[in-house]
């Protein structure tokens, strides 16, 4: 597999120090290494890291002591900046830790820095690039989290989605991620955008660890081990247009394994109810970005990139009898879904319509990821797949909702299966 900035590198670790100090010093080496080409860190101060975590070491242990984490632009910390990827809060300084940041670091989690974000996790890039192959997307809008652990820059990084800003980013490059049920993490200290469907999640390099987090921040209890193989769901993606060949292939391939390790395989076409609830997410969605983001407009609009101006003005002409319709829709289409979903344990489908795109202008299509945002659903994104340039190609995994417990059971037993 092609690996020009050697995702998930080998990491040295001396002796003499503390845990936290020795976590940040051996990703510190990482950085150092891979940082000027990646470019995954908006912010990161490396003395100040090392004074830190030296201080650190002198705290009782917690189960998150030694973890490093990235924390994307988008979200709150104090003492270092936050400009939510926009020179407008290039200056912005927060007096106080998003409710995440409080959460892992009372855990114990480190906090190494801000990792890049889209502008206003939208559409315009930074300059982030996919680790696998420096001339393509990371994805977005978590861009720099996801580079980061795949990197092994960080063990956790913190990222949003309010379309597929989480999940379409890992399955670029090739990293474990968890997008909780809506509700379940706490947004405080996270910018908004659309208030309605914004949710927190993250990054991690393994499935286990991504179980631990979720457990510390949303008090959820031990995830249990599966008592007997999954039924699991697979999305009929044989006519959806715009897909790379291998991402059905890939589909076909995983559902001939866990068949024969004893799952239960159920074929689902939900295309024409994924593609309703795409489109009605994408009206609500962006009626509610343009009105969070109209202070940034009215005031600042020489600072704002001319495709999120666009972007803002397509939001701003959805009235509200249409932004109300949509989300009428969107409850009785997440309705359907649910009931759909009660057949499966979990469901599988492409986390994005292929590989990462060439070039950085583009992050990618949410059109996978956005149904599951609108409705509120938990998901995951599963690395191990490739595409037909060696790239990354990821599988998500769907549950109903608030079925995390479901969701993150099938994952520990595809991990050790698929």
């Amino acid at each position: 597999m092609e690996k020009e900035a050697s995702p998930r590198g080998a990491r040295g670790v001396p002796g003499g120090e503390g845990p936290v100090t020795r976590s940040v010093a051996r990703s510190l080496r990482v950085v150092r290494r891979l940082e000027p080409r990646v470019r995954a860190w908006a912010h990161l101060d490396e003395r100040g890291a090392l004074e830190r975590a030296a201080l650190a070491d002198r705290r009782p242990a917690g189960p998150l002591t030694g973890v490093v984490v990235g924390v994307k632009d988008l979200v709150d910390t104090a003492g270092m900046p936050t400009s939510y990827g926009s020179a407008i809060y290039a200056d912005h300084r927060p007096s106080a830790d998003a409710d995440i940041v409080t959460l892992l670091g009372d855990a114990g989690g480190f906090v190494l820095g801000k990792t890049v974000t889209t502008e206003f996790a939208l559409m315009t890039p930074g300059p982030t690039r996919n680790p696998w192959r420096l001339t393509h997307t990371p994805g977005g809008s978590s861009s720099g989290s996801a580079a980061a652990v795949a990197c092994g820059m960080a063990d956790v990084a913190v990222g949003t989605q309010t379309y597929g800003s989480l999940i379409r980013p890992a399955g670029f490059c090739g990293v474990w991620a968890f997008k909780p049920s809506r509700g379940r993490v706490p947004a405080g200290g996270v910018k908004p955008l659309a208030p309605s469907f914004d949710q927190v999640g993250w990054y991690a390099g393994s499935p286990a660890l991504l179980v631990v987090v979720n457990r510390l921040v949303t008090g959820a209890p031990p995830v249990r081990s599966a008592s007997s193989p999954p039924r699991l769901g697979f999305l009929d993606v044989s006519s959806w247009p715009g897909l790379e060949p291998e991402v059905p292939a890939s589909l076909a391939r995983l559902r001939e394994v866990v068949s024969l390790r004893g799952a239960t395989v159920v074929d689902l076409d939900l295309s024409d109810l994924l593609l309703r609830t795409g489109e009605a997410h994408h009206t609500a969605a962006s009626a509610e970005i343009a009105e969070s983001l109209r202070p940034e407009l009215e005031h600042h609009r020489e600072l704002l990139s001319a495709p999120l101006r666009d972007f803002l003005a397509e939001g701003a002409a959805v009235g509200a009898a249409d932004r109300d319709a949509a989300h009428a829709a969107l409850r009785e289409l997440g309705a359907k879904l649910a009931a759909e979903l009660e057949a499966v344990d979990a469901l599988l489908l492409p986390s994005a319509t292929g590989e990462a795109p060439s070039g950085l202008a583009s992050t990618g299509d949410p059109v996978f990821c956005s149904p599951w945002t609108a409705v509120g659903f938990p998901a995951m994104n599963l690395p191990g797949a490739v595409g037909a340039t060696r790239l990354p190609i990821g599988w998500q995994l769907v549950a109903g909702p608030d079925r995390d417990d479901a969701l993150l059971r099938c994952a520990l037993w595809l991990a050790k299966r698929a």
